[in-house]
């Protein structure tokens, strides 16, 4: 392709005129890129997987506020504490008992042995 400078020179070619620093260089276009049509079906996709996930979140919670909402006894709670602290204990392996020395059982009467300390122990404990 030759372009013909003004004032009746000879015509001259792109790569000429970059060569020779001249003035009718021709600015670089930018090309559009196509839009992207997958997006919107991905985008709505996981809109309904959040929806869907917050209306289970709340149903969940609807019905535990229905079933805390009648009242309940002291016995029917403490049975229910006692049971999960059961399920909790049994999770537990052993090696989580023998490491740790919370787990560990108390022997004699701990209550008498607490407040022989802190009868001997005075103010500070």
């Amino acid at each position: 392709r030759e372009i013909t400078p003004p004032g009746g020179a000879p015509p001259l070619s792109l790569s000429q005129l970059r060569a020779g620093g001249g003035v009718l260089v021709p600015a670089r276009t930018r090309r559009k890129r196509a839009p992207d049509r997958s997006a919107p079906g991905n985008l709505v996709q996981r809109w309904n997987a959040a929806r869907a996930e917050a209306e289970a979140e709340e149903e969940a919670e609807a019905e535990e506020a229905r079933r805390d909402a009648r009242p309940r006894s002291i016995a029917e709670l403490e049975a229910e504490r006692h049971a999960r602290l059961e399920e909790w204990r049994g999770s537990l392996t052993e090696e989580e008992r023998a490491g740790n020395s919370n787990f560990a059982p108390v022997k004699g009467d701990w209550r008498a042995r607490v407040a022989g300390r802190r009868g001997a122990g005075g103010a500070n404990d």
